[in-house]
């Protein structure tokens, strides 16, 4: 409930810019499912992209959106920098060659390199809502 009291007191630049980056990785989430296709099980592909098209939507209708969206902003970016990062290693130290995979990791990474001044102030006004809701 704090995240998501936090997220609406941000200016609304910044609401739209984090709606953009959740978007954005859902859609690069979903085209690298449909990149390693053969892969996945058909399970796992409901799965990942259930859950990708209900952050796209609940993008687009953030009235809606439960608490747990404003709570995974935060391990979403997380989760794109650290695996991009690795997809991006294989790719640099020449254990993986260059494939579409590749490229989305990059693009995640680049979109979370744009995002961080964003994300920054928004995890400052987590902090400011805890601390103003543990005053009496």
């Amino acid at each position: 409930m704090i995240e998501k009291e936090a997220f609406f007191t941000l200016e609304t630049k910044l609401q739209i810019r984090l709606r953009y980056y959740i978007a954005a990785i859902a859609t690069l989430q979903m085209f690298g499912f449909i990149v390693i296709s053969q892969t996945m099980t058909p399970l796992s592909m409901i799965i990942g992209y259930g859950l990708n098209l209900l952050f796209l939507y609940f993008s687009l209708f953030i009235m809606r959106a439960p608490n747990f969206y404003f709570k995974i902003i935060q391990w979403l970016f997380g989760f794109s920098v650290v695996f991009g990062a690795l997809d991006i290693y294989d790719v640099i130290s020449g254990q993986q060659s260059f494939t579409p995979q590749s490229i989305l990791a990059f693009l995640s990474i680049v979109l979370a390199i744009g995002i961080l001044p964003t994300l920054r102030e928004y995890r400052a006004s987590i902090n400011e809502s805890k601390k103003t809701a543990g005053t009496p």
